[in-house]
């Protein structure tokens, strides 16, 4: 075999899908010329090196102090040397020093050691071939990704070519990230893959052995800034107040867009995922906040994102700034001032506060338990009057005024009463008529109405007619508004 030719001067090269120096696996074949270096392996390694069964090959790097050669992920594959102008397999990745350690040679098997048995091995695959593919793949017609040139809304076909030899072919995308791990051969192109590139992963199989083969697709059309956005106009880790504008300014591309968008998000971290996945509270180079967006967002993070859109496809760019809101409203104590509840009186609702306050609200009610709070609908300022209305609505109960303070951080309310209540309605009273000599024109009915004892009840009288016994309603006009009543003729 003519890999007994190799010495010290021969030129190797390694082939590979281990570790690199950064520990990462290759995504594509890894290759790297070598020379032997049996004698440092001696010097190395001792009597663990075999130099009858073994080659040791590196390529030492003065300036580093470190080997280019095998790592985890090698073993198995192969050496190879030009010998007589013919690619000659010489040897196979074995091992090595102990976690990769870059200052010394790799360990291969020495193929010329093995010619009996791999001439015996050819042979035997030979005669088995006839009857069973155990040949590796072999492609007829090398996979592909389809188009070239996608636009969004576009598919994307991971196309795993034709193969000859072949058991099973299958495909799965292993990036950008939203794509991993799936196994359809098509997928759809958003117009955030703006410069993003695709890859997909076809492996073919027979019983005995694979090939794997990484395909490639980037999309052109990403927008670049040549300078970054910044917001302006609040001060980072700063009280935010409502009324506060944000601007988000000083970004360029790099190369004209077709056209641009600026949207607000808040978030729980600075650096977002793009496109930004949060709360969305605005749109437009600036934002000015109230305590409807300011409201739940202390300690998160606003979000200005400029968005690129180039050949339809969008690439988004965020700045933030921490959000501190407003601590909600002290409202210390809330008085109600009433001298009294009669008709044409004033009352007045009194608080004290301290902190941020955007919005007070007084509002006016009644309550029979000091606490709680019947709200008279529209009745509202720091001073109302008395009215018949208010205290024939709130007969027997206190006047109430409650007291509502809100701003971003959130809001208080309290409510007091009056120390009195409104007088209580008057008795149903108890009414008799008495007509001496009957119902005859010229006598004179009387009607009295009896209340009991109620403090300043006014008892009033209507005569009329009516056409049912014991009603409470006149019928027509009222005939008279005294307690008595002469009957007329007509």
């Amino acid at each position: 075999m003519t890999a007994k030719k190799i010495n010290k001067f021969s030129v190797l090269r390694i082939f590979g899908w281990g570790l690199d120096q950064n520990n990462n696996l290759a995504d594509l074949l890894r290759t790297s010329n070598l020379s032997v270096q049996d004698a440092s392996a001696t010097k190395t390694f001792g009597k663990y090196f075999n130099p009858t069964t073994m080659i040791s090959a590196g390529r030492k790097i003065p300036a580093e102090n470190v080997w280019s050669g095998a790592c985890n992920g090698d073993s198995g594959g192969p050496l190879i040397s030009t010998i007589d102008e013919i690619n000659v397999i010489v040897g196979v990745t074995s091992w090595g020093a102990k976690n990769c350690l870059p200052n010394k040679p790799s360990i291969f098997a020495r193929v010329s050691y093995y010619e009996t048995e791999v001439k015996k091995g050819i042979r035997d695959i030979e005669a088995q071939s006839l009857s069973v593919a155990r040949t590796a793949p072999i492609a007829t017609v090398e996979p592909t990704i389809i188009p070239n040139n996608p636009i969004p809304g576009s598919k994307l076909k991971c196309d795993p070519g034709k193969w000859k030899n072949a058991i099973s072919i299958t495909t799965s995308w292993i990036s950008p990230s939203r794509l991993v791990g799936t196994t359809s051969s098509e997928i759809s192109v958003l117009p955030s893959d703006g410069g993003v590139e695709f890859k997909c992963e076809v492996i073919v199989s027979i019983a005995t052995s694979s090939v794997r083969r990484v395909l490639r697709a980037s999309i052109i059309g990403n927008s670049v800034l040549s300078s970054n956005p910044t917001i302006a106009g609040i001060v980072d880790r700063a009280t935010i107040k409502s009324g506060q504008t944000a601007r988000c300014e000083g970004w360029n591309w790099r190369t004209p867009v077709d056209s641009e968008k600026v949207t607000w998000f808040t978030s729980a971290t600075s650096q977002p995922s793009v496109p930004v996945n949060g709360r969305q509270i605005g749109s437009g180079s600036s934002i000015t906040f109230d305590s409807n967006i300011l409201k739940d967002e202390n300690g998160r993070y606003l979000i200005c994102q400029v968005t690129g859109i180039k050949n339809g496809f969008e690439s988004h760019f965020t700045t933030s700034k921490y959000i501190i809101t407003p601590s909600a409203p002290i409202l210390s104590s809330v008085s109600l001032n009433a001298y009294s509840l009669t008709n044409g009186s004033t009352a007045t609702c009194n608080y004290y506060s301290s902190g941020d306050i955007e919005t007070t609200r007084i509002e006016w009610g009644y309550t029979s338990i000091s606490g709680y709070f019947t709200q008279y609908p529209g009745l509202s300022g720091s001073s109302i009057q008395i009215n018949s209305g208010l205290s024939q609505q709130a007969a027997g109960k206190y006047l109430a005024c409650r007291i509502t303070l809100i701003n971003s951080g959130g809001e208080v309310s309290k409510s007091t009463n009056s120390y009195s209540t409104f007088e209580n309605l008057p008795n149903s009273p108890t009414v008799t008529t008495s007509i001496p000599g009957g119902v005859i024109a010229g006598n004179t009915a009387t009607c009295s109405g009896n209340t009991g004892y109620t403090s300043g009840t006014t008892v009033s009288y209507a005569w009329g007619r009516t056409s049912v016994n014991n009603s409470k309603n006149i019928e027509g006009q009222i005939l008279s508004s005294s307690s008595s009543y002469t009957i007329l003729s007509s």
